[in-house]
């Protein structure tokens, strides 16, 4: 089992090759081909531009708080269960870190997973709260994340999911 730490390094092959096709069927499950999610990064970083001079550069707080907000973005429909969820997240990112052979992008990819993975149990809390927010709300609750950061002088600390 995989440490929270680490959780793509101590995978086997086998459970990475599982997790990716997974995930992609998961994600044709869920998703039509109308689905904007995909395109949430940089979409997100646009209009936050507009917002902030912050540039988006791997684990600074613009980019935890994108992860996070993406994964806020896999969560927020109603429709996908949080495991289904939390596991196209995994895949997404464990894509990322199973093309790279850079240490340090393969850290930030499992870092990205978790910041995503905060974000979906938030998305999904949220519902259970019967709480549903658009699209301005979700950007502004992370530019809200980023400023409130930036404030302190620190870095986002996203609440890890063990």
């Amino acid at each position: 089992m995989p440490s929270p730490d680490t959780p793509f390094a101590d995978m086997s092959m086998w459970d990475k090759l599982t997790t990716l096709t997974n995930g992609g069927l998961l994600r044709a499950k869920h998703w039509t081909a109308g689905n904007e999610h995909g395109k949430y990064p940089e979409a997100a970083l646009l209009r936050f531009k507009q917002a902030t001079d912050k540039p988006r550069v791997n684990r600074n707080i613009v980019d935890r708080a994108l992860n996070y907000g993406g994964g806020y973005d896999f969560g927020s429909h109603p429709d996908v269960p949080l495991q289904d969820a939390v596991e196209m997240a995994k895949a997404y990112q464990l894509w990322d870190y199973m093309t790279t052979f850079d240490p340090k992008r393969e850290a930030d990819a499992q870092l990205d997973y978790e910041e995503n993975a905060a974000g979906v149990v938030r998305a999904k809390a949220d519902q259970e709260l019967g709480r549903h927010l658009s699209q301005k709300q979700r950007d502004k609750m992370v530019l809200d994340q980023i400023r409130q950061a930036y404030r302190q002088g620190g870095l986002v600390q996203m609440k890890r999911n063990k």
